[in-house]
């Protein structure tokens, strides 16, 4: 499996991933910067994701709906990138929105970084929730088994037998 770490902690109110993959960092990047690799791995198995807007640039917004393959449940939400360092680091914000409608509340900035190693490469996600009660909602909700399952995707994408090129 990919991932090599979680935590969820708390009193911190962050959650963090750290997956390893068989690839160089440039194509790991290349899953983020373009939307149609992101939406095969974005939503978790059973909820793809696809995107009505996409600028991957910072002050950049992405939107997104998922919708389960079996119930039809919606799931709308977008992003807000802050900045973007290529191919080292990704900070945004996610919100989701209410089935309602409106703008949403932030639910949690994400730093993502990237990093060679001695097989391939590593990407480390840390969310860092607005509050306590945004942080028990992400985990009630199952945010941390969703992001599990989202990058447990990325292996076949990287692979060169089924993923990108």
């Amino acid at each position: 499996m990919t991932i090599v770490r979680t935590d969820k902690d708390a009193s911190a109110r962050t959650m963090t991933f750290v997956a390893e993959f068989d690839a160089p960092v440039d194509r790991l990047w290349q899953l983020w910067e373009d939307p149609q690799k992101l939406e095969r791995w974005w939503g978790p198995p059973g909820y793809p994701a696809t995107f009505s807007e996409f600028e991957f640039a910072p002050g950049g917004r992405v939107l997104y709906r998922m919708v389960g393959d079996e119930d039809g449940e919606r799931l709308d939400g977008h992003l807000v990138f802050h900045s973007i360092e290529e191919p080292r680091e990704i900070v945004y914000t996610d919100v989701f929105v209410p089935s309602e409608g409106g703008e949403g509340e932030p639910d949690n900035r994400t730093i993502v970084t990237f990093e060679s190693t001695e097989h391939g490469s590593r990407m480390t996600l840390v969310c860092t929730f607005d509050s306590d009660e945004a942080f028990e909602g992400a985990r009630e909700f199952g945010a941390f088994e969703g992001f599990i399952a989202c990058i447990s995707q990325i292996d076949d994408l990287l692979s060169p037998s089924k993923g990108i090129s």
